[in-house]
């Protein structure tokens, strides 16, 4: 809706639409604040990222699992674990960010 002498340049305006023009929403499992992108956590069996799941939110009954089982069927993955996302989430953060602590790693 256009506002009439907003007091920005319109060039601001449009750089920061098209800046922003590829964004997307983040994920809503569980309304969590914050959970691992999709890049990190993969299936060892198929290869697939990992998808958070919210059984319980209320109760915090919140896991990872593959989505290939469910999408493809039993004989698709046989990976059929779900994983605690409050067990999983800790360690994948440890391990991220000793990489990032390393300097020698980095380089």
């Amino acid at each position: 809706m256009p506002v009439p002498d907003a007091g920005i340049p319109r060039e601001w305006v449009d750089a920061v639409r098209t800046a922003i023009a590829h964004n997307r929403a983040p994920s809503l499992a569980g309304n969590r604040f914050w959970e691992l992108p999709g890049d990190v956590f993969y299936c060892g069996e198929c290869g697939r990222q990992m998808t958070p799941t919210t059984v319980n939110a209320a109760r915090g009954h919140l896991y990872y699992r593959c989505p290939t089982r469910q999408n493809d069927g039993k004989g698709a993955c046989s990976l059929s674990k779900n994983f605690r996302a409050d067990e999983v989430e800790p360690l994948i953060w440890e391990f991220v960010s000793n990489l990032l602590s390393s300097r020698e790693r980095l380089q």
